[in-house]
């Protein structure tokens, strides 16, 4: 298991050390003017599953082990960010990562802004 989050926190890039696994992700949401919810979806092809999920900030760290394809992001992100995705195949022992950037949406960007505007309107 440790080798896993040595992967996670160093941030390989995309499939160097891709083994029998082509991993792809994606993420909603193309630009800050999309209020969606920021999901990454991810799909794999080769091996034999079943497949388990880790997702990782690339130079933040580990931040979460998920047994599904479809990762909803949490906090979601304020700044534009990239998440590495590390997926295994417990049928073949085999594995493949991959990258995505993530945009922030247009409500995360706002409420730092709206909290100094209220914090200001407090102490007229």
């Amino acid at each position: 298991m440790s080798i896993i989050f040595v992967f996670l926190l160093w941030g390989f890039p995309n499939d160097v050390f891709s083994q029998g696994l082509t991993v792809t992700a994606t993420s909603n949401g193309s630009s800050v003017n999309d209020c969606a919810t920021r999901v990454i979806n991810v799909t794999v092809s080769g091996g034999v599953g079943p497949y388990e999920y880790y997702y990782s900030i690339v130079g933040g760290g580990a931040i979460s082990s998920a047994n599904t394809a479809n990762y909803t992001i949490d906090p979601q992100p304020s700044a534009p960010t990239t998440y590495m995705v590390l997926v295994l195949d417990h049928g073949s022992g085999s594995f493949g990562t991959t990258t995505v950037s993530v945009v922030p949406n247009s409500l995360e960007r706002s409420i730092p802004i709206l909290q100094t505007f209220s914090h200001q309107m407090e102490t007229v």
